[in-house]
Protein backbone atom coordinates (compact mmCIF):
# COMPACT_ATOMS: atom_id res chain seq x y z
CA UNK A 1 0.00 0.00 0.00
CA UNK A 2 2.78 2.48 0.57
CA UNK A 3 4.72 1.70 -2.46
CA UNK A 4 1.00 2.03 -4.42
CA UNK A 5 0.97 5.74 -2.97
CA UNK A 6 4.29 6.52 -3.96
CA UNK A 7 3.83 5.47 -6.73
CA UNK A 8 0.92 7.54 -7.81
CA UNK A 9 2.57 10.10 -6.07
CA UNK A 10 5.46 9.53 -8.66
CA UNK A 11 2.80 9.28 -11.50
CA UNK A 12 1.44 12.77 -10.33
CA UNK A 13 4.85 14.53 -10.26
CA UNK A 14 5.81 12.58 -13.60
CA UNK A 15 3.03 14.24 -14.93
CA UNK A 16 3.41 17.60 -13.36
CA UNK A 17 7.05 17.87 -14.28
CA UNK A 18 5.87 17.39 -17.75
CA UNK A 19 3.28 19.55 -18.17
CA UNK A 20 5.66 21.94 -16.49
CA UNK A 21 8.63 21.24 -19.24
CA UNK A 22 6.12 21.37 -21.83
CA UNK A 23 4.66 24.71 -20.67
CA UNK A 24 8.56 26.12 -20.61
CA UNK A 25 9.19 24.93 -23.66
CA UNK A 26 6.28 26.80 -25.55
CA UNK A 27 6.82 29.65 -23.03
CA UNK A 28 10.87 29.79 -24.15
CA UNK A 29 9.57 28.64 -27.85
CA UNK A 30 7.08 32.08 -27.89
CA UNK A 31 9.47 35.07 -26.31
CA UNK A 32 12.32 33.55 -28.92
CA UNK A 33 9.99 33.70 -31.73
CA UNK A 34 8.37 37.08 -29.93
CA UNK A 35 12.13 38.23 -29.77
CA UNK A 36 13.13 37.33 -33.21
CA UNK A 37 9.87 39.13 -34.77
CA UNK A 38 10.59 42.52 -32.74
CA UNK A 39 13.86 42.93 -33.89
CA UNK A 40 13.20 42.71 -37.60
CA UNK A 41 10.36 45.00 -36.78
CA UNK A 42 7.55 42.50 -38.57
CA UNK A 43 5.40 42.18 -35.64
CA UNK A 44 5.00 45.76 -35.19
CA UNK A 45 4.89 46.45 -38.86
CA UNK A 46 2.44 43.72 -39.74
CA UNK A 47 0.28 45.36 -36.63
CA UNK A 48 0.96 48.62 -37.61
CA UNK A 49 -0.53 47.86 -40.88
CA UNK A 50 -3.50 45.63 -39.66
CA UNK A 51 -4.63 48.10 -37.06
CA UNK A 52 -4.13 51.03 -39.24
CA UNK A 53 -7.27 52.24 -41.05
CA UNK A 54 -7.10 52.84 -44.28
CA UNK A 55 -6.83 56.51 -45.58
CA UNK A 56 -6.42 57.10 -48.82
CA UNK A 57 -5.56 60.71 -50.69
CA UNK A 58 -7.54 62.11 -53.72
CA UNK A 59 -5.07 61.02 -55.88
CA UNK A 60 -4.42 57.20 -54.86
CA UNK A 61 -8.45 57.24 -54.67
CA UNK A 62 -8.35 58.34 -58.40
CA UNK A 63 -5.75 56.39 -59.47
CA UNK A 64 -7.97 53.11 -57.90
CA UNK A 65 -11.45 54.65 -59.56
CA UNK A 66 -9.42 54.69 -62.99
CA UNK A 67 -8.03 50.78 -62.50
CA UNK A 68 -11.63 50.10 -61.63
CA UNK A 69 -12.98 51.42 -64.42
CA UNK A 70 -10.22 50.07 -66.62
CA UNK A 71 -10.83 46.59 -65.22
CA UNK A 72 -14.82 47.10 -65.73
CA UNK A 73 -14.29 47.70 -69.60
CA UNK A 74 -12.19 44.95 -69.88
CA UNK A 75 -14.25 41.77 -67.91
CA UNK A 76 -17.48 44.07 -70.06
CA UNK A 77 -15.14 43.03 -73.48
CA UNK A 78 -14.04 39.67 -72.54
CA UNK A 79 -17.80 38.71 -71.81
CA UNK A 80 -19.02 40.22 -74.95
CA UNK A 81 -16.47 38.03 -76.54
CA UNK A 82 -17.70 35.31 -74.58
CA UNK A 83 -21.62 36.17 -75.31
CA UNK A 84 -21.31 37.26 -79.13
CA UNK A 85 -23.16 34.56 -81.52
CA UNK A 86 -21.54 36.62 -84.70
CA UNK A 87 -18.58 34.47 -85.28
CA UNK A 88 -16.35 36.77 -87.46
CA UNK A 89 -13.14 35.67 -88.65
CA UNK A 90 -10.34 38.33 -89.39
CA UNK A 91 -9.93 39.08 -93.43
CA UNK A 92 -7.46 37.70 -94.61
CA UNK A 93 -6.18 36.97 -98.44
CA UNK A 94 -6.89 33.01 -99.10
CA UNK A 95 -5.74 33.19 -102.61
CA UNK A 96 -1.93 33.66 -101.26
CA UNK A 97 -2.71 30.65 -98.84
CA UNK A 98 -4.16 28.50 -101.66
CA UNK A 99 -1.19 29.15 -103.72
CA UNK A 100 1.33 28.05 -100.72
CA UNK A 101 -0.80 25.13 -100.25
CA UNK A 102 -0.64 24.25 -104.14
CA UNK A 103 2.83 25.02 -104.45
CA UNK A 104 3.98 22.53 -101.19
CA UNK A 105 0.95 19.91 -102.63
CA UNK A 106 3.38 19.96 -105.92
CA UNK A 107 6.53 19.84 -103.80
CA UNK A 108 5.28 17.19 -101.73
CA UNK A 109 4.39 14.83 -105.50
CA UNK A 110 7.38 15.61 -107.03
CA UNK A 111 8.61 13.83 -103.78
CA UNK A 112 6.77 11.21 -103.85
CA UNK A 113 7.25 10.21 -107.29
CA UNK A 114 11.16 10.57 -106.66
CA UNK A 115 11.37 7.95 -103.70
CA UNK A 116 8.56 5.59 -105.11
CA UNK A 117 10.16 5.81 -108.66
CA UNK A 118 13.99 5.31 -107.81
CA UNK A 119 14.44 4.95 -103.97
CA UNK A 120 18.25 5.00 -104.53
CA UNK A 121 18.02 8.26 -106.20
CA UNK A 122 15.99 9.74 -103.30
CA UNK A 123 18.48 8.65 -100.98
CA UNK A 124 21.60 10.49 -102.76
CA UNK A 125 20.15 13.48 -102.51
CA UNK A 126 20.33 13.79 -98.78
CA UNK A 127 23.24 12.18 -98.51
CA UNK A 128 25.03 15.09 -101.07
CA UNK A 129 23.34 17.70 -98.77
CA UNK A 130 25.34 15.77 -95.81
CA UNK A 131 28.33 15.68 -98.08
CA UNK A 132 28.25 19.07 -99.34
CA UNK A 133 27.59 20.42 -95.28
CA UNK A 134 30.51 18.08 -94.27
CA UNK A 135 32.41 20.05 -96.92
CA UNK A 136 31.46 23.36 -96.07
CA UNK A 137 32.22 23.01 -92.16
CA UNK A 138 36.06 21.28 -93.30
CA UNK A 139 36.16 24.55 -95.89
CA UNK A 140 35.51 26.90 -93.06
CA UNK A 141 37.89 25.13 -90.59
CA UNK A 142 40.59 25.28 -92.85
CA UNK A 143 39.87 29.09 -93.54
CA UNK A 144 39.99 29.88 -90.08
CA UNK A 145 43.57 27.46 -89.56
CA UNK A 146 44.75 29.74 -92.61
CA UNK A 147 43.91 32.80 -90.74
CA UNK A 148 45.84 31.68 -87.54
CA UNK A 149 49.01 30.50 -89.48
CA UNK A 150 48.95 34.13 -91.48
CA UNK A 151 48.45 35.73 -88.25
CA UNK A 152 51.36 33.52 -86.98
CA UNK A 153 53.64 34.33 -89.68
CA UNK A 154 52.72 38.16 -89.45
CA UNK A 155 53.73 38.20 -86.45
CA UNK A 156 57.25 36.24 -86.66
CA UNK A 157 57.40 39.01 -89.57
CA UNK A 158 56.64 41.91 -87.55
CA UNK A 159 59.24 41.05 -84.45
CA UNK A 160 61.83 40.17 -87.29
CA UNK A 161 61.54 43.24 -88.92
CA UNK A 162 61.34 44.92 -85.50
CA UNK A 163 64.49 43.26 -84.29
CA UNK A 164 66.55 44.36 -87.96
CA UNK A 165 65.07 48.10 -87.22
CA UNK A 166 66.52 47.88 -83.53
CA UNK A 167 69.58 46.81 -84.91
CA UNK A 168 69.58 49.37 -87.56
CA UNK A 169 69.27 52.01 -85.05
CA UNK A 170 71.72 50.88 -82.95
CA UNK A 171 74.62 50.21 -85.09
CA UNK A 172 74.09 53.23 -87.22
CA UNK A 173 74.21 55.21 -83.64
CA UNK A 174 77.55 53.69 -83.06
CA UNK A 175 79.14 54.50 -86.24
CA UNK A 176 77.64 58.01 -86.11
CA UNK A 177 79.30 58.32 -82.47
CA UNK A 178 82.50 57.25 -84.05
CA UNK A 179 82.58 59.40 -86.85
CA UNK A 180 81.86 62.43 -85.05
CA UNK A 181 83.98 61.59 -81.89
CA UNK A 182 87.63 62.49 -82.32
CA UNK A 183 90.32 60.37 -81.27
CA UNK A 184 92.72 61.63 -78.87
CA UNK A 185 95.91 62.07 -79.60
CA UNK A 186 99.55 60.94 -77.54
CA UNK A 187 99.60 65.03 -77.87
CA UNK A 188 96.73 65.78 -75.68
CA UNK A 189 97.20 63.06 -73.36
CA UNK A 190 100.52 64.98 -71.85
Amino acid sequence: MISESYLNKYKALSAVSVLAVMLMTIASSYFTLKEFVDTKRQNSDWLEILMRPTVLSASEKEKLDQMNSELKSVNALIESMRVSADKSYPSMDLSVLDGKLDDLARRLKVLENAISSDPEKALVVPMLRKDHELLAKQFKDSVVAAKLDYDRLWGILMLLLTSIGAAVIALSGWALKSIFTKPKDSADVN
